[in-house]
């Protein structure tokens, strides 16, 4: 989150939210980040907010703040 909010309007790809996550982007399963933004976007939603945080197809994921 701290990578999106820095670059807040800019498309984020899965690969370098996997590097800040510590992974190797070559075999980090980008699934993973998909997954995680989910959860992310249930946990919210489970307190009445809405993330600004919207797929880019084919790019990653931007925070629209």
């Amino acid at each position: 989150m701290t990578l999106l909010f820095m670059e807040r309007g800019k498309p984020i790809s899965r690969e370098e939210l996997a590097a800040v996550l510590g992974g190797n982007p070559a075999e980090f399963d980008l699934q993973r980040i998909d997954t995680m933004i989910s959860r992310l976007r249930r946990k919210a939603a489970s307190t009445g907010m809405k993330l600004p945080l919207h797929a880019v197809r084919g790019t990653g994921y931007v925070l629209h703040v």
